[in-house]
């Protein structure tokens, strides 16, 4: 039986994996659930358990709030830690500091321009 929640939830899985180019077998790939299982998640014919949820979601790289409740707030940023998340500590410590020399490049720049 397909209740709001579900198919809400389906619509939001569904429009979060084609926003990453994802096709259903791709997402069900990665995150070792059946396509059938994903087909039936987007459809809202069924729901998911907190596990399949944390699946989807680091596969998709959205929250689990975007999924369960909608909430767009923050995915930028919820994207980009997903992502972060991955990295081991040497790749994670060079990315902090690309992200420092570029602000500081930004802010130089910005400095420029007001002179």
């Amino acid at each position: 039986m397909k209740s709001e929640l579900n198919m809400a939830i389906g619509e939001r899985v569904k429009n979060a994996r084609k926003n990453n180019n994802m096709t259903r077998e791709a997402l069900s790939e990665k995150c070792d659930l059946s396509v059938q299982f994903i087909a039936d998640i987007e459809s809202g014919k069924k729901s998911m358990t907190t596990t399949s949820l944390y699946k989807i979601s680091r596969a998709l790289l959205v929250s689990c709030d975007y999924i369960v409740l909608g909430e767009n707030e923050n995915v930028k940023i919820n994207n980009i830690s997903s992502v972060l998340s991955q990295l081991d500590d040497h790749r994670l410590t060079c990315v902090q500091k690309i992200i420092s020399a570029f602000i500081e490049a930004q802010n130089d720049f910005n400095m420029e321009l007001q002179k």
